[in-house]
């Protein structure tokens, strides 16, 4: 392709382009009007004019330029081994492969591979187009999250990304006593364990597959305000008395009503409750006016012992403005579920903002500022019948737990949170912050211009292990060996980040190529040299 580049300013190239052309005119006209044959007359103008049009093509200075697609290099790092090294190579297609310590930083095009890549290697090639690939693998998951702080009953939601197979198992563990457990029956790469917390203070747990441990799963769990729940059924079986009699052995305030009759009740527990958190009751009580005016300031819901769930689902979606679906499963009977459990014959559709547990068993809803569950198990009294108590506990802390309100200060710690990374701790308060101390540092809360709830706290830790926020609680700080495929996952999210700018596509060399200045010299010279020849051959 060629284009011109003017070696002087464009107005002057326009003024000697315009006097070029004048001239050229003007001795054209003069050749003609001369006594010399037609023949002569022919070769002076033609002389003339290459003259004139090399001298304006001069100034000018046509560029010839070509482009070439310039080829990645694949820049390894030092943890990967041959074979997978070649493996990449010639499913990349590259043809040149080198390590860090051999790297030029004259390289257009990159793609790195591998995790250990360090901050000071990756600012200096922060300007170079490169692509960024962390290989997979069979024992470290590529992502992984969970909450660093939560308050006591609250549900702690573990979610990891990892290639996983049909039969292999992802358990969590705290000091050898399982509390949650989930066999693959499919091949997937992704999953979410979900569990109630109840030990005050540091939590370290291991994340296993399988036998293998994975790592450690590290939060603190802050004391939460004692709830008052009102137990309101039409009649009082071993379903609910086993449930209140589970919430006073908590701690918990509970109140009983009985309705006997459509003008009279019994009242059991510790008295009238000044307010009242959470509603247990049955579909006896779906049309209780008073109920439904205590959900709509914020009060929370658990519907027990449904008969029919269809019809009783409708209505509850009618009072409640909420979109539970119940599907029949086929069959008559009691459905049997994970740990001994029976559930109706029925199962919850899963939904977008809805929470589903227990084989979809029972489901969860926000509404405004309240929750609403729903349960399909007929009997979990049977199992305190059994002697297991620690079941029993475990699947009503977990239901419970869907219930809880927000605590007037929530604090969001997106964890593993690492040594030397930028993060954010988030803090949703109506309570006036202006700096909060973590570690040994004293660091500046930022408010949110437009929720004034929302604080950010925004760090680098230069400390690893357990970090002190302020008088609340603690933050674990992960170090730099703990999850270093997640740590790779989370430079390279920021890298490619900052990196928006430059494109990730191949690198376009292009090479230019002017008429040299001798090569101008010549022609000129050569030019001139016809013309100063000419009359001389001619006579």
């Amino acid at each position: 392709m060629m284009d011109f580049e003017p070696i002087v300013s464009p107005l002057f190239t326009w003024i000697f382009g315009i006097g070029i052309s004048l001239l050229l005119i003007f001795q054209i006209i003069r050749i003609q009007r001369s006594d010399f044959s037609s023949k002569r007359k022919g070769i002076k103008q033609l002389l003339n004019a290459l003259l004139f049009f090399a001298l304006l093509t001069f100034m000018l200075n046509p560029v010839w330029s070509s482009e070439q697609i310039s080829s990645p290099i694949l820049l390894v790092s030092e943890e990967l081994d041959k074979s997978e090294i070649d493996f990449w190579k010639d499913s990349i297609g590259v043809e040149k492969v080198i390590s860090i310590d051999d790297f030029q930083s004259n390289s257009d095009s990159l793609i790195l591979l591998g995790k250990n890549f360090s901050k000071d290697f990756l600012y200096s090639i922060r300007a170079k187009s490169l692509d960024w690939i962390i290989p997979s693998s069979t024992t470290e998951p590529e992502f992984l999250d969970w909450k660093g702080i939560l308050y006591q009953g609250e549900v702690q939601k573990i979610r990891l990304k990892m290639d996983l197979s049909t039969g292999s198992t992802i358990s969590i563990f705290q000091e050898g006593n399982e509390l949650e457990e989930i066999e693959i029956d499919s091949d997937r790469n992704s999953l979410e364990l979900d569990f109630p917390v109840s030990i005050l203070g540091r939590n370290e747990l291991e994340l296993r597959l399988g036998e293998l441990v994975l790592g450690e799963i590290q939060f603190y769990v802050l004391p939460a305000a004692r709830l008052s729940y009102q137990v309101q059924v039409g009649f009082p079986g071993p379903e609910i008395r086993t449930l209140s009699r589970y919430l006073i052995g908590k701690g918990e305030q509970v109140q009983e009503e009985i309705r006997l009759s459509k003008d009279s009740e019994l009242l059991t527990g510790s008295g009238p409750l000044d307010s009242i958190d959470v509603f247990v009751i049955d579909p006896s009580q779906l049309s209780n006016t008073k109920i439904q005016n205590q959900i709509r300031r914020a009060a929370s819901l658990l519907l027990l012992n449904l008969n029919d769930p269809q019809k009783e689902i409708d209505i509850l979606n009618k009072v409640f403005e909420t979109n539970f679906e119940v599907l029949k499963t086929g069959t008559a009977e009691n459905r049997e579920i994970i740990g001994g459990l029976e559930a109706l014959p029925f199962t919850f559709q899963e939904k977008i903002l809805q929470e589903s547990l227990f084989e979809n068993s029972i489901a969860a809803q926000r509404v405004g500022d309240s929750k609403i569950v729903t349960s399909l198990l007929t009997s979990t009294f049977s199992i305190t019948q059994a002697g297991d108590s620690a079941s029993y506990d475990k699947l009503w802390e977990k239901i419970l737990g869907e219930l809880r309100p927000e605590n007037q200060s929530n604090w969001g710690v997106s964890a593993p949170v690492f040594w030397g990374e930028y993060e954010t701790i988030s803090l949703n308060s109506s309570d006036s912050v202006d700096n909060l101390i973590f570690g040994k540092d004293t660091l500046s809360i930022s408010q949110s211009l437009v929720n004034p709830k929302t604080k950010t706290l925004d760090f680098v830790s230069l400390d690893s292990g357990w970090v002190k926020l302020g008088e609340i609680g603690e933050v674990y700080i992960s170090g730099m060996n703990d999850w270093p495929s997640i740590l790779a996952q989370q430079k390279r999210a920021a890298f490619l980040k900052s990196q928006s700018w430059i494109s990730s596509s191949s690198v376009i060399n292009s090479s230019k190529y002017p008429i040299p200045f001798w090569a101008w010299g010549l022609i000129l010279l050569f030019l001139l040299t016809l013309i100063w020849l000419e009359p001389k051959l001619w006579d």
